[in-house]
C-alpha cells in the first residue's frame, strides 16, 4: 500500500471512529488537512476543540483537548480519572492504527463526556 492510500485509510478511520463527536455532542468537523504523512482532524463545538494529529510513518497520535483557555494531551487529561494511562499506550503499533484509535475514542466517551458536553473545563 502506497502512503497517499494509507493516510486516506486512516483519515477515513479517524473520521468515522470520532463521528460520535457529531451525532452525540453536537460538533462539527471544521478542518482535514492531509501533508505528506501528517493528518490534521479538527472537530468545534462553541468553545471546545478536539484536534487530532497524526504523524503516521512516526506511529504518533497528538490528540488535544482545548476548551479555550487550556490545552491537553488527551492522556494527560485520561491521566486525572485513571492514573496508570500513559501516551505510549495510546499509540499505534506498527501500521496498525486502528486498535490505538479504539482506545483513544474508548477514553474519551469514558472520561469526556461533561468535557465534550461543556459541563467542565480542563
Amino acid at each position: 500500500m502506497i502512503i497517499k492510500d494509507l493516510i486516506e485509510e486512516y483519515k477515513n478511520s479517524v473520521i468515522d471512529k470520532f463521528s460520535f463527536l457529531i451525532t452525540e455532542y453536537l460538533f462539527h468537523l471544521d478542518q482535514i488537512e492531509v501533508n505528506a504523512d501528517l493528518c490534521t482532524i479538527v472537530y468545534k463545538k462553541d468553545n471546545i476543540i478536539i484536534r487530532l494529529h497524526s504523524e503516521i510513518l512516526d506511529n504518533r497520535f497528538y490528540f488535544h483537548l482545548n476548551d479555550g483557555n487550556k490545552i491537553v494531551l488527551f492522556h494527560e487529561y485520561f491521566k486525572q480519572f485513571d492514573g496508570s494511562i500513559n501516551w505510549p499506550d495510546l499509540m499505534p503499533a506498527g501500521r496498525y492504527y486502528d486498535d490505538a484509535l479504539d482506545r483513544n475514542v474508548l477514553l474519551l466517551k469514558k472520561y469526556g463526556h461533561d468535557f465534550l458536553s461543556g459541563k467542565q473545563s480542563l
